[in-house]
């Protein structure tokens, strides 16, 4: 009996037309019996929305109802033959993971690996265990053996490809001979037997219904063929359009590709960027029509990174909406909690003991009588003055770090059982449940609330379960390290139940749109690449291979999203927008489903796309209150009285009073436990403490080269040394190198000064007391320090100098002198003339840097060339900032400070998205 083809027209949404369809035949007497019905829809959305409207078409008109069985086309094949439970997919990947791993041992993968992973780099070979999987389900989809593929390529003679594909076919054979051994099935493979072995069976009163399964593999089309007198199918598109579909209403790609629907050039909006595209979203929504309810509204976003740039725009405004599924469980508190205990078990390291101290559960429940404050604190700390690999060395330092000592035995004794656990999985996994017990054993749980939790704890005992028992049964030791790996792999492919939400705008994917019933759907970003998805980068089969093969291709991937557009367009009201770049800037093309129609509008598109003409959205949305966002950082400033100012503190305010005022007034300052390196100020100290040292010993009078060199290095080994140890990160130890050759440059300079009669006669000098700078403002009076003061006996001069070990070798006048008022950016060297007076007690005195930049060329003296006029104008400049200061003058904020080198950006709302800034208000005297 040939299939039936039932065509239904696509005026409203397939799931409504199919609805009525089922109610208009299968109803009599006020009975709708489909109980000897399966329905086979192409997702589990489309099951759940027809499941909910025939319920609600039935129960109000007093129809009685008997359901039918309904499945998606891709887990109707088990409905037909008589199958074994096939293996877990824990059980499935870790076979995988042994075959490759095991063939590769016997040397018969040179072409497919001729240059394999290391045995111990587990996670490489997982990762190839994952891509030969994904490989072997998509071809054993459509019935297709690698030893097919080997034929394939035999008859175009090809053979660098059959040696690859015979290679992976030992692969494959090995997996199956893993299974067969252990009695478990391959689900594909359990289908491909089932066909050859004519196993196919349905009941004879049963009836298939195939509703919208426009695109089948061909494994597929065999189990239907098997039914195909008990099987009707259900194409959503006018009989007019037969001959764009076969004979079990699939798409002809041919036929689509020269029938690609025209969208009205109203219909389509320009977005410069995904967060522009947001803004657009809204203006869509604002301009239905008023009758519109917010649960008629379906935003469909084909590029998931989209989703949340769009989620943030509707909660700023206070729209409630709904998405497919909640965040990915990899991306929750629990699972990152895994991830750092992983990463702390294979490492140790200093960096995965800070992430777990600072984890929020950890803080909140295993160190919860301890001051996380301070214990942060004193991590921050403790890494700036050790930059450690490891946490070895902070229980010598107990004194000093106290609560971080304290902290650090507790994560060392809550991660002993499972580092202690050795290659055995089971030891492992007892240990990992302990772990999570001894954290969240005593909390209870709100089942709506905190769905994620939920989730993440179940999911993570029944997972690691399988994967001890899969290692158990195939008889493989996995390192702590790797069994946790596998478990977060697998954890990653699931996601958080989404929570429902009443009368909300919804959020799909983009092939579950047509699905829906919404009468208004936005679909964002269709562009090139993403609309239609295009895949011309398989390291396995190109895309002439694949249509050769019948696989899926390129075209029929064109073939299917026209389609979808096409269902949208004839049964919604349709909004659709395209962007110009990725959120990383980068440019976009705007879709081919767009360039049809008219040649006029093509051209019209094509030439406002190209000319950068986007949309400009005019939507009147009130911003949500206070609700979602925190108010305006205040900052109350004030009078800031004190004796005497650092010449270094003048420098900050003439940068920026208000971060002047964050800094030296309120003690604020960012602090980093991430970096691998000496920080600037890490790096500065040390050369400081090494000249210091060279300006204090019997070397610094030596005219030597050689000699001030080596001193110079053997210093620095030292200082560096008992600073941060022998095992630092290597960017330090290179960092150390580098100041080997600024202190060579330098010993060099010294030596031809020296010889020039320049004796250095201080280091580091600080008078005694504070200095005033002008005699007529006593109150206005000045502290610091000088890196070096030296005389030359043959002119009777002094030379006040500081060090400058930045990359950059610039003069006094550009680092000190500004083109803005009041004209100078920095007061350091004209201050010092005062700091010495005591010393030089009137003699001629001249102001330079010493500069020990990375250009060692560069390495020496730098004078600056400023007269007495100039210099009386630093002084009156000094006193005007340090009056100012006093005052309490601290609310102008300096705009131009790149907020890349801002410690300050995030605390003013710089850097961040939707932040609400900062208000400055003055406190009275």
């Amino acid at each position: 009996m040939p299939d039936k083809i039932t065509y239904l027209g696509w005026d409203s949404p397939p799931v409504q037309i199919l609805k009525e369809w089922l109610i208009d035949h299968f109803t009599k007497d006020s009975f709708l019996d489909l109980s000897r019905i399966t329905i086979v829809l192409p997702s589990a959305s489309a099951i759940r929305q027809l499941q909910q409207d025939l319920i609600l078409a039935t129960q109000p008109n007093g129809i009685s109802f008997l359901p039918p069985d309904m499945t998606t086309v891709g887990g109707l094949p088990e409905k037909l033959y008589p199958h074994k439970t096939p293996a877990d997919p824990t059980f499935q990947h870790l076979a995988w993971y042994k075959a490759i791993r095991e063939t590769s041992l016997t040397g018969e993968l040179t072409t497919f690996l001729p240059q394999a992973p290391q045995q111990s780099n587990k996670r490489a070979w997982n990762q190839l265990a994952e891509a030969v999987a994904r490989v072997h389900r998509e071809l054993s989809g459509d019935g297709i053996s690698f030893s097919h593929i080997v034929s394939f390529y035999q008859d175009k003679g090809q053979s660098h490809e059959v040696k690859r594909w015979k290679d992976l076919e030992r692969v494959q054979n090995a997996y199956f001979t893993i299974l067969d051994e252990h009695q478990v099935w391959d689900l594909q493979k359990a289908r491909l037997i089932a066909l050859e072995s004519s196993e196919i069976f349905a009941p004879s009163g049963q009836r298939f219904i195939v509703a919208g399964c426009s695109d089948l593999t061909i494994t597929l089309r065999r189990f239907l063929a098997s039914i195909s007198g008990q099987t009707e199918f259900i194409v959503f598109a006018p009989p007019s359009m037969r001959d764009r579909f076969d004979s079990v209403g699939c798409l002809i790609s041919e036929s689509w590709n020269a029938h690609i629907p025209s969208i009205p050039i109203e219909q389509i909006k320009i977005a410069e960027d995904p967060n522009h595209q947001g803004e657009l979203v809204l203006d869509t929504i604002s301009t239905l029509p008023v009758t519109t309810a917010s649960a008629e509204i379906l935003i469909a976003t084909p590029d998931p990174s989209d989703e949340s740039t769009i989620i943030r725009k509707l909660a700023t405004h206070d729209i409630k909406f709904n998405v497919p599924t909640g965040p990915r469980l990899a991306d929750t508190k629990i699972p990152i909690l895994l991830r750092l205990i992983c990463d702390y078990v294979e490492t140790q390291s200093f960096h995965s003991l800070a992430s777990l101290l600072r984890h929020p559960d950890v803080a909140s429940l295993l160190i919860s009588d301890l001051d996380i404050t301070q214990v942060l604190t004193e991590l921050t700390a403790y890494h700036e003055d050790s930059l450690p690999l490891d946490g070895s060395r902070i229980g010598s330092s107990q004194k000093q770090y106290p609560e971080l000592t304290e902290a650090t035995k507790r994560i060392q004794k809550w991660c002993k059982p499972i580092l202690s656990s050795g290659g055995d999985t089971n030891d492992v996994q007892i240990a990992l449940l302990s772990m999570m017990d001894s954290i969240y054993g005593e909390l209870t749980l709100h089942r709506e609330e905190q769905r994620a939790e939920i989730k993440s704890l179940s999911s993570i005992a029944q997972i690691s379960t399988e994967l001890a028992k899969a290692c158990e049964q195939l008889n493989l030791a996995l390192a702590t390290g790797d069994f946790l790996s596998h478990l977060l792999s697998v954890l990653a492919q699931s996601h958080v139940p989404a929570a429902s939400v009443a009368d909300a705008v919804s959020i799909s994917g983009w092939l579950d749109a047509p699905w829906s019933p919404h009468p208004s759907v936005i679909v964002t970003s269709l562009n090139e690449g993403i609309v239609p998805t295009t895949s011309n980068t398989d390291l396995f089969i190109d895309d002439q291979t694949r249509h050769d093969l019948g696989l899926l291709t390129n075209q029929r991937r064109l073939a299917r999203d026209a389609y979808a557009l096409s269902l949208l367009q004839h049964s919604r009201d349709l909004t659709v927008i395209c962007k110009k770049t990725n959120a990383q800037g980068d440019p976009l093309p705007i879709s081919r489903l767009l360039l049809h129609g008219a040649l006029e509008q093509q051209a019209d598109l094509i030439k406002r796309f190209s000319s950068g003409q986007t949309t400009i959205g005019i939507h009147q949305i009130k911003r949500s209150g206070t609700k979602n966002t925190l108010p305006p950082l205040e900052i109350p400033v004030g009078a800031y009285p004190f004796e005497s100012i650092s010449v270094t503190d003048l420098r900050r305010f003439l940068t920026c009073p208000l971060r002047y005022y964050l800094g030296a007034v309120l003690g604020l300052s960012r602090t980093d436990d991430s970096s691998r390196e000496l920080s600037p100020l890490a790096f500065g100290n040390l050369l400081h403490n090494v000249l210091y040292r060279f300006g204090t010993s019997d070397v610094k009078d030596s005219v030597d080269e050689s000699e001030i060199a080596t001193f110079l290095e053997a210093t620095a080994t030292k200082l560096f040394r008992r600073r941060y140890g022998k095992e630092t990160y290597p960017a330090a130890k290179l960092q150390l190198q580098q100041a080997y050759h600024r202190l060579r440059a330098f010993a060099k300079w010294q030596a031809h000064w020296r010889a020039e009669g320049w004796t250095i006669v201080e280091a580091e000098y600080s008078p005694s007391e504070p200095i005033f700078v002008l005699e007529d403002y006593p109150d206005c009076k000045i502290h610091g320090r000088i890196d070096r003061i030296d005389y030359n006996i043959h002119n009777s001069t002094y030379a006040i100098f500081d060090y400058k070990t930045g990359e950059s070798s610039d003069t006094p006048e550009k680092v000190h002198r500004s083109s803005q008022s009041p004209g100078w950016a920095d007061l350091q060297l004209p201050m010092y003339r005062h700091l010495c007076g005591e010393l030089t007690n009137g003699g001629r005195v001249i102001l330079g840097y010493i500069t020990l930049g990375k250009d060692l060329s560069s390495i020496g003296h730098q004078l600056a060339d400023w007269d007495d006029r100039t210099l009386h104008d630093a002084d009156r400049v000094a006193v005007e900032v340090i009056q100012a200061i006093k005052k309490g003058e601290f609310t102008d904020a300096n705009p131009n400070v790149n907020p890349l080198f801002d410690e300050y950006a995030d605390l003013l709302g710089l850097s961040t998205l939707d932040h609400t800034g900062y208000t400055t208000t003055r406190m009275p005297l």
